[in-house]
């Protein structure tokens, strides 16, 4: 069975680093964005099980990636 894959989005990379510890933890591999462009490029590319998704982030709202993950 494939690993599942939690993707990190946050611009704080200390807490970017909690999350991703936390889910590694429980089984998931992890990747991870500090800004909301780079993230919007990983998950046109990639379907992830689990998005963590900062509210607040630089370039790009979290309502956009939403819309984008809604329509990929």
């Amino acid at each position: 069975m494939e690993t599942p894959l939690a993707y990190v989005v946050e611009d704080h990379p200390s807490i970017s680093q909690i999350w991703q510890t936390m889910l590694q933890g429980i089984g998931f591999t992890t990747n991870y964005a500090y800004d909301g462009l780079i993230a919007s490029e990983f998950l046109h590319a990639h379907t992830p099980s689990l998005v963590l998704l900062d509210t607040e982030l630089p370039s790009t709202s979290a309502e956009q990636l939403i819309h984008q993950m809604e329509h990929d």
